[in-house]
């Protein structure tokens, strides 16, 4: 935990000045030494020669205007997309799992913060037994110049500074949930300490003090949860920018705490190329390789994936930073240079963000703009979401036929009474599936899958119970939204439709074309608060049509009980009196409601529903005269007035089961 700690809270290391770059005095960085006493420096002299020493005064620090130009834009950038990948990874979750999941989520991110502050707070305690504590007891002169730092950048947070053996990078900066370590390397604290280094120790505590002055770690939680979060590490691309302005910042507020320009640059060119070569690396060739970098697309690119800025990009942006606040003592140094390297100093100053002075709040236009943004992504994408969810009821879903839930466990009490209303034919293929998150919330408590053969191999139904008639309907106004009036007989349309002989709507219906292609047939029962969704891709909508009208469900008694023993296919509203059927078939057919004359028998007339409403075409009114009932057979004369005047005699038997008139046995007379 301390290795991942430390990878996840450490700040971005000072470069370890008088340890890394040797016990070099002034000539080491860049003085205008006598090029004779040394001929190894004879053509290196020249482009070393360093600015003057007086480049900030001393006295309090006003940390905004030290900051970075760009860490207000990147700070933005970093916030919003933090919002969208968040906010879009709850939705998703949400909307799979609910809120239980999304609770967990957030407990477990809350937890791991936990037992990281707890395992910062062991690593501490180790430290208290097991380094030095700087204090005005321990460590005197080390501890005048943390509160010289302190005083100067005016932060007055409690810091507990350590010195121990060793310190990957020579010192390190820690801070989370109100515990701030700075770790110090006890070889780098005594060589600083020395009056001739007393500007390099500056620099060094400036950028950790000057780091927690600024909140650059205000970021941390988001760094902790991309660290146990897989699916969102791709965030970092769009935290990492953030992260080097704050680097570019934090060497800006160090330069200002120093005040030494020379020791400044001395110090950068030891970061590049270490403390033997410091001394000897020519201003002008790093100008000509940093010039290189801005331009080539590659190194720009290596960039984007990294927390910390190319450290020539680093000493350029120090250069320029001292142009803006200490323009003088920059032209007095850059005089100094040869004609080809000042022109280069030129052309980087003037391309650098730090031209400009830092804003001491964030642009109120860019904050808007950037929660303009975020909340239109955060919106779409919701939308885009919970639509997706939902039209899953209208996409082809490969089925299971088991009579299981879909992960494998018994079912419920509630599933099972819903898999009871499936018609016996196919029921035993049916699976209860766990209701979505997104279903749970527009009132479905129960939902039921089949694969009826009489859809085909690719065909599908799902009945979904809601807890309200009127949660129900509002899905089915959302389904059909859009879809002109018409019966379904043979294209896209919607109506209501009612059982057998009653007179009073049971439901609407609705057919249409899906998106991938497939013919969708919809429809609710008004009085089980049920709606059913039917799919096919090799099925038109006329035969969804005729499949609907016959064993489609859901049934209104359950089996076992006694109105439904040996009834499975009887629908509500349907009375047991074969006579009435007959009746009701021909009303039907007078009031010219073929769907429901169809339902009544017409489909087992032998002939398909378009071809049994055009032979109907031509009749304005029936009248049937029951003249004899035996068993389930009635017989009966009819008279068919045509839309012409003329009137049709028909005699003969209508066999009826289950409501329904199954065979027809009748020959016109007259």
């Amino acid at each position: 935990m301390k290795d991942e700690l430390a990878s996840s809270v450490r700040q971005q290391a000072t470069p370890a000045p008088a340890a890394v770059y040797g016990p070099a005095g002034t000539h080491d960085l860049g003085s205008n030494a006598d090029p004779a006493a040394d001929p190894t420096m004879s053509d290196v002299a020249l482009d070393l020669t360093a600015p003057p020493v007086s480049a900030v005064p001393m006295g309090p620090l006003d940390i905004r205007a030290l900051l970075h130009p760009t860490e207000h834009s990147r700070l933005l950038f970093a916030l919003s997309s933090s919002a969208v990948v968040f906010g879009v990874a709850a939705m998703i979750v949400y909307a799979i799992n609910g809120w239980t999941s999304l609770v967990v989520v957030a407990v477990f991110l809350v937890a791991f913060g936990g037992l990281v502050w707890l395992s910062l707070q062991v690593y501490r305690s180790r430290l208290l037994g097991g380094a030095v504590r700087v204090s005005e007891a321990t460590l005197p002169e080390l501890q005048a110049v943390f509160d010289e730092v302190r005083a100067r950048l005016d932060y007055h947070a409690p810091v507990d500074v350590y010195v121990m053996d060793k310190v990957d990078g020579g010192s390190a900066m820690t801070s989370y949930l109100g515990t701030r370590l700075i770790q110090i390397e006890g070889g780098l604290a005594a060589e600083l300490l020395g009056e001739e280094h007393h500007a390099e120790l500056t620099y060094m505590i400036g950028r950790h003090i000057g780091q927690l002055k600024a909140r650059h770690q205000r970021l941390l939680p988001i760094f902790l949860a991309i660290s146990v979060i897989d699916s969102v590490k791709f965030l970092q691309l769009f935290l990492a920018p953030y992260l080097r302005a704050t680097a570019k910042s934090g060497d800006q507020i160090a330069a200002a705490c120093c005040g030494d320009i020379r020791a400044t640059a001395g110090m950068m060119n030891r970061l590049l190329v270490g403390k033997e070569l410091g001394p000897r690396l020519a201003v002008r060739g790093v100008l000509d390789q940093a010039a290189t970098v801005r331009r080539r697309w590659l190194p720009r690119l290596a960039q984007l994936f990294m927390s910390e800025p190319h450290a020539t990009n680093r000493y350029l942006n120090l250069l320029a930073f001292f142009a803006r606040t200490s323009p003088q003592e920059i032209r007095a140094w850059q005089a100094s240079l040869d004609e080809a390297t000042a022109a280069r100093l030129t052309a980087v100053i003037d391309a650098s963000p730090n031209r400009r002075a830092p804003r001491r709040r964030p642009n109120p236009v860019s904050t808007l703009l950037a929660t303009l943004v975020t909340c239109g992504l955060l919106a779409l994408s919701g939308w885009v979401i919970f639509a997706g969810f939902a039209g899953e009821r209208t996409t082809a879903a490969e089925l299971p036929s088991t009579g299981h839930t879909s992960t494998g466990g018994q079912l419920s009490t509630a599933s099972q009474q819903l898999l009871a209303r499936v018609p016996t034919s196919f029921a035993s293929r049916c699976t209860a599936i766990s209701v979505p998150a997104v279903d749970a919330s527009q009132g479905v408590d129960e939902e039921v899958a089949c694969p009826p053969p009489a859809l085909g191999s690719d065909g599908y139904v799902t009945y979904e119970h809601y807890k309200t008639q009127g949660a129900m309907q509002k899905i089915y106004d959302g389904l059909s939204q859009g879809i002109p009036s018409g019966d379904c007989t043979s294209a896209t349309g919607q109506e209501s439709y009612s059982l057998r002989s009653s007179s009073q709507p049971a439901g609407d219906l609705a057919c249409f074309t899906g998106k991938a292609g497939q013919q969708v047939f919809l429809w609710t029962d008004n009085s089980l608060a049920i709606l059913s969704i039917a799919a096919s891709n090799s099925m038109t909508i006329a035969d969804l049509n005729q499949w609907w009208q016959g064993d489609s469900g859901p049934e209104h008694t359950l089996p076992g009980s006694q109105a439904n023993a040996g009834s499975a296919a009887r629908s509500a509203g349907q009375t047991a009196d074969p006579t009435d059927t007959v009746r009701a078939y021909f009303a039907a057919i007078s009031n010219h409601d073929y769907a429901q004359a169809w339902k009544l028998g017409g489909q087992h007339t032998g002939s398909s529903y378009s071809s049994f409403v055009s032979g109907l075409s031509t009749t304005a009114n029936d009248t049937v005269t029951i003249q004899s009932v035996s068993g389930n057979v009635v017989t009966a004369q009819l008279s068919a007035q045509q839309t012409d005047g003329t009137i049709k005699t028909y005699q003969g038997t209508y066999t009826v089961s289950n409501g329904v008139i199954v065979a027809f046995n009748v020959q016109q007379v007259g």
